[in-house]
């Protein structure tokens, strides 16, 4: 991973927008660079933006929230930071941000936004708050534990993997070198041997409850089924007889049943014949007829068409009267619409003239309208100007009263509680002072607590009896408590040192920039502004140490109640307890001086504000009448600047607009007199339009006069086409009484032929007269009908006599057969009985046959389970190998295993970087713990001593050696080519101090990239490539330096 642009915006004193380009040719050529500034400029505030940026949290602040941003600068509404970055998959930028309200200084803070993108296109990788740091850690192998262990080293954090627990150092080793692997395939090879193993039982457990039939039982079987099935095919074959016998007795019952059947059917076949002999006439007389229905059909035609003309003919006569008076009366309404239309024609050729003359002076009133109505307007507008004018100075003259007022309601506020100024700075110190006392509180009454418990084991003692015990078991136990004891009493010394330097804070505060500190000498006051480490870090660690020996203290306990003890352990118990219980009576005396002593600091910190040193339960709401007195004095000290601006633009407004009212006047009074001129002019041309033409509206005038001409012309032209309609129906009506009259005379002889013509037809045949012909003739649908029910008939009787003929044929096979002589009862009784024995042969056939199939079936389960059992056996052989090997649950055998080899690794990369810095050390891996480390001191005849007892300056090049170890080592996924380091240069003397900074130097064939935040000037005289933060008024800062651009 590599940073290569980092962008910010008012975070602490570096208030504005900020762009720092590290792909700028100055970082390329010379690897290293420092952050230099004053304390306090604001040089750590570029390591909080990288991990804001990336992370949404910083190692001095931690997790920034909705309720709180210590971040953001002062008087400021929006604050944001962004990282772009390279890995191994790609170029991304992560972009942090968060606003007030309105993104105004001083309103409530909104909630903040995190995104991830891809740099080159911009694509949104995620943009949840909650889910970029995780995506982050996907891409870099880091999360933000990490990156400030390996990349990152923050200030009072550098030494931080040097004196990680082994999980953390075996996390951070995973991610930086991938080998995170191991532990899954040792996690694997477990679960699949687990598996394996399950299996082999399972096979074994269903083997063995196979079981099989012995070679006797089969034959035996075998022998009552070929027993059984001759049983069976002998009462089979009775049952066939019977039931066949049975069949030939139904069958001569059905065939007699069918002959009587047979014989009623003819019967009614007779009289259904007899009955359709009339209409079987009907159907001979309308074949006859049919012959003569084409000439008769073609007279009826001839006969409705003779009607028909004549019809016609009466009607043409009867309705030419009224056509003719419709036509007189057409004409007339025709000459009358003519007149109308030459009267309008000659109207509209007389008015044309004035009608043009009145339309030039309209347009000329119109022009003078639309001039008076701008001048107007012009004029309404001027008024509404000054008098926005007036109203706005009215405005600004109350806004002012009212800023005035409000202001010297600030001021005489400020007056009264000015000893609240002072409490942005202080406050911070008495809230850590509160915290501490409350954890004092809560120490004394854990302390409390612990000796009622030790009163009460004493007691409990006094009550057991003497035996034999497991001296083995309490040794151990003793020990562990010898241990934590000694670890406890360690914490105890540090503890009061911590005490004895926070007593110290009070003289820091007196320490001022550039004047020598009366201890030391130094004219450098790294925290003199900033508060060095509190005793609440130790007091942590203090309770660590007393838990775990408490916890010792218990397990021996435990094992002591758990058996008799003697009289000797009895008395070491005794003993112990009671210097246990002496210890926490020093514990709380020392509790209780710290207590005096914070309540005697409050007292008179908090006498100044009027307040008093709280108890237990009111320390928290002490806290927050500080604060919220402190932002109550902020927030009225804002105010009052702020209407001292306010009350300096109102009277800037007011010069202002006493000008602009003084202009509009003259304006109004130029805008009033033409306005005037424009009005007569318009009066006049007016009476001279009234005197050529009354009517108003010219245009509309004109066109009245040419909608009547053209009503007259649509009315002539109606009343000429309603003429030629009535004329041409009348010329129709002659027309057709013509074409009917000669219709009618052609019909008659055709009508006169076709009645010879039928009449001489039917002379010969039957029918004596048309009526009787029409009586004979049938309908199509009637012969149809009739015709059927005739086939019908004949169909009938064909089959009666078929079925006639076969059943005489059945009745001789019935008489060919001979069975005994039994009744229809006797021989179904017979066949059940033998059908209920073929069951039950059937079943007891079936049951044996089953279990012989079982059998087979169990054989064939045995003979494949066994091949399995065989293949799984082997299987089981090799993953039992492979676990032995590397298997175990939590993956640890050889995740530990490779661990330790990539530890190796790393710290053969930190010896190769620490010999440049020192010959005196030399890193080597503790034997008994694999992921501890110890170094090698030559000058102390290669004593091997443990880090944790490394001196300031020795630590830091250890852990400088380290850092550079871990980033010379990468996986596929994390590589490391930036390192930012924050403070720590301070403990090495100038020869160490060269050697640092030539092994760092040494890196840029790397393409690493190194950044070094320190207070030492010759660190800073040294390095040529320089970030500057330089103070400013106001407590901001800027910054200049290469790549470096101010927005």
């Amino acid at each position: 991973m590599k940073i290569l642009n980092l962008r910010l915006k008012n975070l602490n004193s570096l208030v504005g927008e900020w762009e720092i380009d590290f792909t700028d040719p100055a970082y390329q050529t010379d690897s290293i660079f420092a952050i230099t500034g004053p304390t306090g400029a604001g040089k750590s505030t570029i390591l909080d933006a990288i991990c804001l940026a990336l992370y949404g949290t910083t190692p001095r602040l931690g997790k920034i929230t909705k309720s709180e941003n210590e971040l953001m600068s002062r008087q400021t509404g929006a604050c944001f930071a962004e990282v772009t970055f390279s890995t191994a998959s790609g170029n991304y930028r992560s972009y942090w941000s968060q606003h007030r309200s309105r993104k105004k200084a001083g309103e409530p803070l909104q909630q903040q936004k995190h995104e991830l993108a891809e740099a080159e296109s911009g694509k949104i990788l995620e943009e949840k708050v909650s889910h970029v740091p995780a995506m982050v850690e996907q891409l870099t192998g880091m999360d933000f534990k990490r990156f400030t262990r390996s990349m990152l080293l923050a200030q009072g954090s550098f030494a931080a993997f040097l004196t990680a627990s082994d999980d953390e150092r075996s996390s951070i080793l995973e991610q930086i070198t991938g080998t995170a692997i191991y532990g899954e395939l040792s996690r694997a090879a477990y679960l699949r041997f687990s598996e394996e193993k399950q299996k082999l039982k399972d096979l074994q457990q269903e083997l063995s409850s196979v079981e099989l039939l012995s070679d006797d039982a089969i034959a035996e079987l075998n022998a009552q089924i070929k027993s059984l099935k001759a049983q069976y095919d002998e009462t089979s074959r009775l049952h066939d007889k019977a039931k066949e016998q049975r069949q030939w007795l139904h069958k001569e019952k059905q065939l007699t049943r069918r002959e009587e059947q047979i014989a009623n059917q003819l019967q009614a076949w007779q009289q259904k014949n007899r009955a359709f002999s009339e209409q079987r006439e009907r159907l001979s007389e309308g074949a006859q007829a049919r012959q003569f229905e084409g000439l008769h059909a073609r007279l009826t035609v001839h006969r409705e068409s003779h009607a028909q003309y004549e019809k016609d003919l009466r009607e043409c006569l009867e309705g030419l009267p009224d056509v003719k008076e419709k036509r007189r009366l057409r004409r007339s309404e025709l000459d009358i619409a003519l007149k109308q239309l030459q009267e309008k024609k000659d109207k509209v050729e007389q008015q044309l003239p004035l009608i043009n003359k009145a339309r030039a002076l309209d347009s000329e009133i119109k022009s003078l309208r639309d001039q008076e109505a701008a001048a107007l307007q012009r004029h309404s507008e001027q008024q509404e100007k000054i008098r926005q004018y007036k109203l706005r100075e009215k405005r600004a003259l109350n806004e002012k009263k009212e800023s005035e007022r409000l202001q010297q309601t600030l001021t005489t506020w400020l007056t009264q509680y000015q000893r609240d100024a002072s409490l942005h700075n202080t406050r911070a110190g008495i809230e850590s002072r509160l915290d501490n006392l409350a954890e004092n509180h809560e120490q004394l009454a854990l302390i409390e607590s612990n000796q009622q418990e030790v009163a009460a084991e004493l007691k409990k003692l006094q009550g057991l009896k003497l035996a034999d015990k497991h001296e083995q078991e309490l040794e151990t136990a003793r020990q562990r408590l010898q241990d934590a004891q000694q670890l406890l009493d360690a914490r105890h010394q540090s503890l009061r040192l911590a005490a004895k330097v926070e007593s110290l804070e009070a003289e820091r505060n007196l320490l001022q920039e550039g004047e020598p500190c009366p201890l030391c000498g130094s004219v450098e006051h790294p925290y003199a502004e900033h508060s060095g480490p509190t005793t609440s870090s130790y007091e942590k660690e203090y309770e660590q140490a007393r838990e775990a020996y408490l916890k010792a203290e218990q397990k021996l306990q435990q094992l002591k109640l758990e058996q008799v003890v003697s009289a000797k352990d009895l008395q070491w118990e005794q003993r112990r307890l009671e210097d246990k219980n002496n210890l926490l009576q020093k514990d709380k005396q020392q509790v209780e001086q710290r207590m005096r002593g914070l309540e005697e600091r409050l007292s008179s910190e908090l006498q100044h504000y009027q307040l008093k040193v709280p108890v237990l339960d009111d320390i928290a709401a002490t806290k927050v009448t500080l604060k919220q007195r402190a932002d109550s004095w902020q927030e009225h000290k804002d105010k009052h600047q702020y209407l001292s601006t306010v009350l300096g633009n109102i009277a800037t407004k007011l010069t202002a607009l006493t000008e602009q009212i003084s202009e509009g006047l003259e304006i109004l009074d130029e805008a009033q007199e033409r306005l005037s001129n424009i009005e007569r002019v318009r009066k006049s041309i007016e009476e001279q339009r009234r005197a050529t033409l009354a009517a108003e509206n010219v245009d509309h005038y004109e066109k009245q006069l040419r909608a009547e001409v053209s009503q007259c012309e649509v009315d002539y032209q109606q009343a000429q086409d309603h003429f030629y309609e009535i004329n041409e129906k009348y010329q129709n009506h002659l027309n057709t009484i013509e074409r009917l009259e000669q219709q009618l005379a052609e019909s008659e002889p055709v009508l006169q032929k076709s009645e010879e013509e039928f009449a001489a037809a039917i002379a010969d045949s039957d029918f004596v007269s048309e009526d009787l012909f029409l009586q004979a003739l049938l309908s199509e649908e009637e012969r149809i009908a009739i015709q059927h029910q005739a086939e019908t008939l004949q169909q009938e009787q064909q089959q009666i006599s078929f079925e006639q003929s076969e059943l005489k044929r059945q009745f001789a096979e019935v008489a060919a057969l001979q069975f005994d002589e039994k009744s229809e009862e006797e021989l179904t009784a017979e066949i059940d009985g033998h059908q209920k024995r073929c069951e039950e042969l059937q079943q007891q056939q079936g049951a044996l046959q089953s279990q012989l199939d079982v059998n087979v079936a169990r054989q064939a389960t045995l003979s494949s389970k066994t091949e399995l059992l065989q293949a799984q056996q082997t299987e089981f052989d090799h993953w039992y190998l492979l676990n032995e090997l590397i298997g175990s649950a939590d993956g640890k055998k050889y995740r530990n295993f490779a661990q330790g080899l990539t530890f190796e690794i790393m710290i053969s990369h930190a010896n190769q970087q620490l010999v440049k810095m020192t010959d005196r050390y030399l890193l080597v891996r503790d034997e008994q713990a694999p992921l501890q480390l110890n170094v090698i001191d030559d000058y102390q005849a290669g004593e091997v001593r443990s880090t944790r007892n490394l001196s300031g300056g020795e630590s830091f090049i250890v852990s400088l050696a380290l850092a550079l170890g871990l980033s010379q080592m990468a996986s596929h996924k994390v590589r490391v080519d930036s390192l930012f380091l924050d403070e720590g240069f301070g403990t090495l003397d100038e020869e160490a101090l060269d050697v640092a900074l030539d092994t760092l130097s040494s890196l840029q064939q790397d393409g690493k990239v190194i950044g070094v935040i320190s207070h030492v000037p010759a660190l800073k005289e040294r390095i040529g490539n320089q970030l500057m933060i330089i103070p400013g008024t106001g407590g901001y800062s800027r910054i200049e330096g290469p790549g470096v651009q101010a927005h």
